[in-house]
């Protein structure tokens, strides 16, 4: 039996239909933990020196750990995001590399339009003045009808997130360097250069890796940049944000509210000063976790196992 180790925690529990495609296969002999931390220095050499497959989410695979997984055949990531992954060095090695692409793209477009929504009608803090009692608070919001919505990167979940848009009657941008000229035809979305997209949306929605390249990519020239009183929406990668300019950008006036559902550390420390802003909403990185994207997503990978194995 092939020996696959699984950090993801309660995964037996949360996952119960993958578990089950796994261990009926006869394939594997599974170690499941919730994290490598959870291990001493030499339980967790002893397990990745006998680990043939190992089942991620967002643990770190890097040369370190490679140096100590001889055995492994292929590393299977329950996600789309592969940034946590050295993809050069499981090249270098002849490491298969899987995930579950595509499958939380609905679940994440739909966070995304639920965190511009919340944002710009201000839902928490209406909330909150309504469970305290406080029936006579009155906080004006923001439609997105007429508005210019500009998204930065045209992949699966933006395209998916134009289409949620369309009744809205909003006009839509996109700047991507590999823009797809005919899906962006269909969804009525105009391409456009970075420049324009900041300076004429009144909402921008990111959707771009976290590449090197694109690491603080947003930060206070960026916001500067934008229009004044527009609304900024982060369900991508926390590490494209400079944390400190987002604030600063608030805090000013300049922008008139954001929402992020990743950060720059996760999990994120406690006293996050934008927090402390009323024009803020933060959820802790689950746009892309719902019951029906986490089911395809652990389905994906357990079959991709499955089939890895089956044809050695």
């Amino acid at each position: 039996m092939h020996q696959l180790l699984i950090t993801i925690k309660d995964f037996e529990t949360r996952f119960p239909a993958a578990f089950q495609r796994l261990t009926a296969s006869a394939l594997f002999d599974i170690h499941q933990i919730s994290s490598l931390t959870d291990l001493t220095e030499q339980e967790k050499k002893r397990l990745l020196a006998q680990t043939e497959a190992w089942f991620l989410s967002t643990e770190r695979l890097d040369e370190t750990l490679l140096n100590d997984m001889p055995l492994l055949s292929i590393a299977a990531k329950m996600g789309s995001g592969m940034d946590n992954i050295n993809l050069e060095n499981c090249a270098e090695r002849q490491i298969r590399v899987i995930n579950s692409k595509g499958k939380n793209t609905n679940a994440v477009a739909e966070m995304t339009l639920c965190l511009m929504l919340s944002v710009m009608r201000h839902t928490l803090p209406l909330s909150a003045a309504a469970r305290d009692g406080n029936w006579n608070a009155r906080c004006p919001g923001n439609e997105i009808r007429n508005k210019t919505v500009g998204l930065v990167g045209f992949g699966m979940i933006a395209r998916r997130l134009a289409a949620l848009l369309a009744p809205f009657e909003a006009a839509i941008l996109s700047y991507d360097p590999q823009m797809d000229a005919v899906a962006a035809r269909q969804l009525h979305v105009t391409p456009v250069s970075f420049d324009e997209l900041l300076s004429a949306s009144d909402i921008i929605s990111v959707h771009i890796p976290g590449l090197p390249q694109n690491e603080g990519l947003f930060c206070r020239e960026t916001f500067l940049r934008m229009k004044k009183g527009a609304f900024f929406i982060n369900c991508s990668r926390g590490s494209l944000v400079r944390e400190a300019d987002l604030y600063e950008a608030l805090r000013s006036g300049h922008l008139k509210g954001a929402a992020c559902d990743v950060f720059s550390q996760e999990p994120l420390p406690a006293g996050n000063p934008l927090f402390t802003l009323p024009d803020f909403i933060g959820t802790p990185h689950l746009a892309g976790m719902t019951e029906e994207s986490m089911l395809a997503d652990s389905m994906e990978i357990a079959n991709g196992l499955i089939s890895h194995f089956s044809r050695r």
